[in-house]
């Protein structure tokens, strides 16, 4: 027998209802904060982006990426450690390089997002299936997030 099966019977009230979701939700919660706890270092912490402005002499670096900042720019900023833009990464070319991108991009919402479901992220890069978000989860849970290449000052065309 399960031993984490809970009967559900139908609530007597609005205020049961209620109080069953809330519970519910800091489960999911409470769950997908210790998955993540795990993978909290295999992504790096990066800085957000600055506002585009005049000149790049007036960029300010923001705080460390954190539950609150908007999914779009978590994107972008994983993206531009890879060298990759924010349109490549939620767009449709699967080159090895754009993949690692994305892959890491989406590690870095499903971190920081626990509460976003699998076809809200899949949404938000591309309208991609949640299958797809799975699978990308998975792998990197066995095979790690991939890291952005070191910057050895060549260039990365060919020999």
């Amino acid at each position: 027998m399960r031993t984490d099966y809970v009967p559900v019977t139908d609530p007597h009230s609005l205020s049961e209802a209620q109080a069953r979701v809330r519970a519910a939700l800091k489960r999911q919660g409470d769950a997908a904060m210790a998955a993540s706890g795990a993978r909290a270092a295999a992504v790096p912490n990066l800085p957000l982006p600055a506002p585009s402005g005049p000149g790049p002499e007036e960029k300010k670096e923001r705080g460390p990426l954190t539950s609150e900042t908007p999914i779009k720019a978590v994107i972008a900023e994983v993206a531009s450690a890879f060298d990759v833009s924010y349109a490549e990464v939620v767009g449709p070319r699967r080159s090895a390089r754009i993949v690692a991108a994305r892959w890491a991009c989406i590690d870095a919402v499903h971190r920081l997002k626990p509460l976003m479901s699998l076809p809200e992220i899949g949404r938000r890069f591309g309208d991609r299936d949640h299958t797809t978000i799975l699978h990308a989860i998975r792998k990197m849970e066995r095979v790690g997030v991939p890291q952005p290449p070191a910057s050895s000052g060549k260039p990365t065309g060919g020999p």
